[in-house]
């Protein structure tokens, strides 16, 4: 396992020792693409659906009910193939995972502004939206930040994790205020061409999957992989461990499986919250931007942990971290069941 670490740490001195780097590091241009990338796919495809439901629902005369299925295939195939993308990732590299399956999710979009009947949301929300954010969104992005940060990858990680709060917290209102004035299908022709710009051509233009393509290393100093090695040695924390783990051997681990036990539950919750939100509180009697806004604005509070959770990353263990963070999530939803319009 060090073997691997090892032997790619002494490729990026190598890099470093040649000579051949650009003057400046590129990985905060690189955080920039993976950070806009992020924020469409949450804006303008995560977070969009429950904005739309109530008015496609009173528009066909379907039950909110009926209009959970596809989103529910969307975040199924969402989670169940992710793991596939590491494949892709592997054969073609992150940038291009995330820049053709953005353009299959926005063709769904696009799709989702001539349905008439509801298998028709099952088809270019669902499967295509599904399939497209699968192969676009958590793993090539994150894997980006681990090829351009090491010491700096917590504060990185939450740098990516807060553009989509602050997608949910603009897209929201911007949606709701759009349907009041074009309609819900212009609106999701709209969504489509500004995810497109988003994650598509800004990402790709700045994007570059790991610093050795431009000549450089990780971090952007030859000293920070000496620091990091040291750090390790001298605290121990094996939270911030450089080694690399096999296949196998993360499939053995015990804690593995119940981060995905944790983040399964804290994925259905967010996704039951932005599904319903909406119409939940327009059946409070709110109306349908104050809705939307509700939504953008426990997104956008969402910015602030996520850049803590960043910071404190750097300086204390993830779980004690997860368990505050989730408790504190525990606690909106149960204010949330008593709220009266």
């Amino acid at each position: 396992m060090v073997d691997i670490k090892e032997n790619r740490r002494d490729s990026e001195l190598r890099a470093f020792a040649s000579g051949q780097q650009h003057d400046k590091f590129h990985g905060w241009l690189t955080l920039v693409g993976v950070m806009l990338a992020y924020g469409g796919i949450c804006g303008s495809v995560t977070y969009a659906y429950g904005v739309f439901l109530p008015s496609m629902s009173e528009t066909f005369g379907w039950s909110r009910s009926s209009l959970s299925g596809p989103y529910t295939l969307f975040v199924v195939i969402g989670g169940i193939l992710s793991p596939l993308a590491g494949f892709t990732i592997a054969r073609f590299g992150a940038r291009k995972n995330i820049i053709f399956c953005n353009i299959f999710a926005a063709l769904g979009l696009l799709g989702m502004s001539r349905v008439d009947e509801l298998w028709h949301v099952y088809l270019f929300f669902g499967f295509m939206g599904g399939l497209g954010i699968a192969f676009a969104e958590y793993l090539p992005l994150t894997t980006i930040i681990n090829n351009w940060f090491v010491r700096r990858r917590s504060f990185a990680m939450g740098l990516l994790f807060t553009s989509g709060g602050i997608a949910g917290f603009v897209f929201p209102p911007l949606i709701g205020w759009l349907i009041s004035c074009v309609g819900w299908r212009v609106s999701w022709i709209l969504l489509a061409f500004v995810h497109v710009l988003l994650a598509v051509i800004l990402a790709g233009a700045f994007i570059r999957n790991t610093p050795e393509e431009l000549g450089q290393i990780p971090d952007g100093s030859a000293e920070n992989i000496w620091l990091d090695r040291l750090t390790f040695l001298s605290t121990k924390q094996v939270y911030s461990t450089p080694v690399d783990w096999t296949l196998g051997e993360a499939l053995r681990a015990p804690a593995l499986w119940m981060l995905i036990v944790l983040f399964s539950v804290i994925l259905f919750v967010l996704m039951l919250l932005t599904t319903h939100q909406v119409a939940y509180l327009q059946d409070l009697n709110y109306s349908p931007i104050t809705a939307a806004s509700a939504l953008g604005l426990m997104l956008g509070v969402s910015i602030i942990g996520r850049i803590v959770c960043g910071i404190l990353g750097m300086r204390f263990e993830g779980r004690y971290l997860v368990a505050i963070f989730f408790a504190c999530m525990c606690l909106g939803v149960l204010s949330l069941m008593n709220a009266r319009g």
